[in-house]
């Protein structure tokens, strides 16, 4: 059995890496939409959220290389602590 080739590029970009540009690129364009919640976050929505919940949790006193343990149903909030 032979792996199929195909053309996707392997990138050694971070997630949050990637968020930037997509962000930068793509302001306007939805990000995250949850019907649920009728939440719709376009990238520089999503983006404004994320580093303000980055912040928040370095003001609770998390350092890269800890860990935190989230427990709570699938949300936007859900989403958005874990690319915080």
């Amino acid at each position: 059995m032979s792996i199929p080739k195909n053309n996707i590029e392997i990138t050694r970009k971070t997630i949050g890496q990637m968020l930037n540009e997509a962000a930068s690129r793509y302001p306007q364009h939805m990000a995250l939409v949850h019907s649920d919640f009728n939440i719709r976050y376009n990238y520089n929505l999503f983006l404004s959220e994320i580093n303000r919940a980055a912040r928040g949790l370095i003001k609770m006193g998390i350092k890269k290389g800890d860990r935190v343990a989230l427990w709570a149903p699938n949300s936007p909030e859900w989403i958005i602590s874990q690319m915080a």
